[in-house]
């Protein structure tokens, strides 16, 4: 995890998982700044100067360039100048999903795949309640993970739906069980319409994962098939269990 306190950190994007960001990384003591390029809707705006975080909108300013790292939402590509200008840096971005996971203290069960993500997180979800399970729901569903980070407890799941944009920028997000449902092209104007790239993007969802782990994978989809098997083959490699 890394140490946010006191640091003078940037979000790019003024939506649900930005501001959620802002606000935890206020809370755990960080100086964050939120910097939109487009308009912020008047929700968020006033949140935002409910908790005091100083924002702006319609430009990423020279202040937005100068954070320790760049948090960035899952709406804001990495090919956008405020991105491009951390990387010409050398400085850090992590996803919303990366950051908040520093402050997890759930089993994390993370689910993505092009199509269907929505729909297992909700079945997993009615299988948690039916069996009196605690978890929280989150990611690309209904909440940001940062909003509800702190709820997590060693004896509760976080179930989590991830997309491609999120797994773009993680360093240590770790699943205690990864779940690929399937492959198929989409977002590739965010990939450089290769499709091989954002397949590439998906697959991070196990890459902090060990022999201790699970991944559970669609066996009827060739391209989550091909990568199983070479991730069978990686040292430590996760527990594999294929569906059909």
């Amino acid at each position: 995890m890394i140490d946010v306190k006191n640091k003078h950190i940037t979000i790019a994007g003024a939506a649900r998982s930005g501001v959620a960001a802002a606000i935890l990384l206020k809370k755990k003591g960080a100086v964050p700044f939120l910097s939109d390029s487009g308009p912020v809707d008047d929700k968020f705006a006033n949140k935002l100067r409910s908790e005091s975080i100083e924002f702006e909108e319609k430009s990423h300013s020279e202040r937005a360039m100068q954070g320790e790292f760049l948090v960035i939402s899952p709406g804001v590509p990495t090919s956008s100048p405020i991105a491009q200008k951390y990387l010409t840096d050398q400085k850090s971005i992590f996803s919303e999903i990366e950051m908040a996971s520093w402050f997890n203290r759930s089993p994390i069960v993370a689910v993505t795949g092009s199509n269907g993500k929505t729909t297992a997180v909700n079945w997993m979800h009615h299988t948690w309640k039916t069996a009196e399970k605690e978890c929280i729901v989150a990611g690309n569903i209904g909440y940001a993970f940062s909003e509800l980070v702190d709820q997590t407890e060693e004896a509760n799941d976080a179930l989590l739906e991830v997309s491609s944009f999120q797994l773009d920028h993680i360093n240590t997000f770790h699943p205690a069980v990864a779940v690929i449902l399937n492959i198929t092209p989409d977002h590739l104007d965010r990939y450089d319409n290769d499709f091989e790239k954002y397949a590439a993007s998906k697959f991070r969802i196990t890459e902090n994962q060990t022999s201790d782990d699970c991944f559970i994978y669609n066996a009827d989809d060739a391209t989550v098939s091909g990568f199983a098997k070479k991730l069978s083959k990686r040292e430590n490699a996760p527990h594999m269990m294929a569906f059909s």
